[in-house]
């Protein structure tokens, strides 16, 4: 085969092994693309869902504390009322089992000798011995709204997990100039080389 020809035939070889080169580059590059794109996708998606779990765990948890108030204060409330209408009824019940006693004692023996005034004072410390288990009552029952109020609270979930930092990816590969050029100069070099061993050959 003239040398001419095997120039002209290697040279197109070489051109076409550069615009094949160049092709499956560029198509890696491409896949790499269409793959952070979707990689990119995923954690858009996945970090708007995280951002609704927080947004609806902020908001249960609001929630929470909200009706935990609400049913501490309305409790603390009407045993307040219930507190304050024992302790008038007691009073005034206490007034007048004081007087009617009282009363009796004047018609008897007298409210000064030392019978009357043990059993008025005996009346008296009943009376205080009573207001005293109502009013530690009272204490224990608002210990246990307290409670119920903390344990309500701590029932709240606070498992709040920053999101996730998306960090795009580098390609490594050649770029499809450097991989066209790499091509062309070997499929060159083999047609310099074939062409020398034709030459040697035909010495």
């Amino acid at each position: 085969m003239p040398m001419y020809v095997m120039a002209i035939a290697g040279t197109m070889g070489a051109i076409g092994s550069a615009r094949a080169a160049g092709q499956q580059a560029q198509n890696r590059i491409n896949e790499f693309m269409l793959n952070e794109d979707l990689r990119s996708r995923q954690w858009s998606d996945q970090s708007w869902v995280h951002v609704l779990q927080q947004a609806e765990r902020w908001a249960a948890n609001k929630a929470i504390a909200k009706d935990a108030l609400s049913i501490r204060e309305k409790t603390k409330f009407w045993n307040r009322i219930r507190y304050e209408n024992s302790t008038s009824e007691m009073s005034k019940g206490m007034s007048k089992a004081y007087s009617d006693l009282t009363s009796q004692l004047s018609g008897r023996i007298g409210t000064d000798s030392a019978t009357s005034r043990a059993l008025l004072r005996n009346s008296m410390q009943n009376y205080y011995s009573a207001r005293d288990n109502i009013n530690i009552t009272e204490a224990l029952k608002g210990r246990s709204i307290e409670e119920t109020y903390r344990k309500t609270l701590n029932t709240r979930d606070f498992g709040f997990n920053p999101v996730g930092e998306y960090y795009p990816g580098q390609y490594a590969g050649v770029d499809p100039s450097t991989a066209r050029s790499h091509a062309f100069i070997q499929g060159l070099a083999g047609t310099a080389g074939n062409m020398a061993s034709a030459s040697a050959a035909g010495g």
